[in-house]
């Protein structure tokens, strides 16, 4: 899917650069929180995972997501649906906000 939407014209291109650019941070073994840390250590990786997914779900048209999605359009429903289950009710308020200001700089 990601490949797909990736090569799809109708996904602004600014939207495009965030999967390569995470695959990149989570292959360099250079990290903001070091893995070695316990919980916290793969918490960034987590948290870069989850707003990369979240955005491209939420930015990219859902009838371009569908256009390009292979399997039964309830899994994408049921994603967002868990994407903003974990928003809303699992993450702590502090993250939230900083969830909020990466959005405005990243433009999700």
């Amino acid at each position: 899917l990601f490949y797909r939407l990736m090569k799809e014209p109708r996904v602004p291109w600014k939207k495009k650069l965030y999967l390569p650019a995470v695959i990149a941070y989570l292959l360099n073994p250079f990290d903001l929180i070091p893995d070695v840390i316990p919980v916290i250590g793969k918490l960034d990786d987590a948290l870069l995972c989850f707003m990369t997914i979240r955005c491209l779900l939420t930015q990219a048209d859902k009838e371009v997501i569908l256009d390009h999605w292979d399997g039964d359009s309830q899994v994408i429903d049921d994603i967002e649906f868990i994407i903003n289950k974990i928003e809303e009710d699992f993450l702590p308020r502090n993250f939230k906000s900083i969830i909020k200001k990466l959005d405005s700089l990243v433009g999700c």
